[in-house]
């Protein structure tokens, strides 16, 4: 499977999830940390996820990576790495 594809069955999966488990809404922060945490999970998620053999070496890069990236750099950096 590509990590497109990968990516897509993925993301099909956190729509659900958000659809039954809404991010709260308020104004004291709560949302916004709220937010970030469930970025920091879907990141991980998509990496423990992705075929090791193959990745292996990127997703132990990009997991020691602080600040943590965004999953959308890791999902663009993980399609690069298909392509060579």
């Amino acid at each position: 499977m590509s990590v497109a594809d990968y990516f897509g069955k993925v993301e099909k999966l956190w729509d659900q999830l958000a659809a039954i488990n809404p991010v709260p809404a308020c104004v004291c922060g709560e949302s916004e940390q709220f937010q970030l945490k469930l970025d920091e999970d879907k990141f991980h998620d998509f990496l423990y996820g992705i075929n090791r053999e193959r990745y292996g070496h990127l997703r132990s890069q990009l997991l020691a990576q602080d600040p943590t990236p965004s999953l959308d750099w890791a999902f663009k950096a993980m399609n690069q790495e298909e392509q060579l």
